[in-house]
């Protein structure tokens, strides 16, 4: 399948950060975040953190921002 089917299916992809929305998604090529609004993701771990958007993060390739489509 090729990756422009299947981003289709799995949501819109946005390469612009002042195109999010709260719920989008923030994922690299081995971790997701979720926007919360205002310049924030929220990030799971342990504990739970709100840190502020960014694109880089350990290493990992970021793969960009995604709306999640019903």
């Amino acid at each position: 399948i090729r990756d422009v089917e299947r981003s289709r299916r799995l949501g819109d992809v946005y390469k612009r950060q002042d195109q999010l929305q709260p719920g989008d998604l923030v994922v690299w090529d081995g971790h997701v975040a979720m926007y919360s609004g205002n310049g924030e993701i929220v990030e799971a771990g342990d504990p739970v953190q709100t840190n502020p958007l960014r694109t880089n993060n350990m290493g990992m390739q970021f793969k960009g921002f995604w709306r999640p489509t019903a």
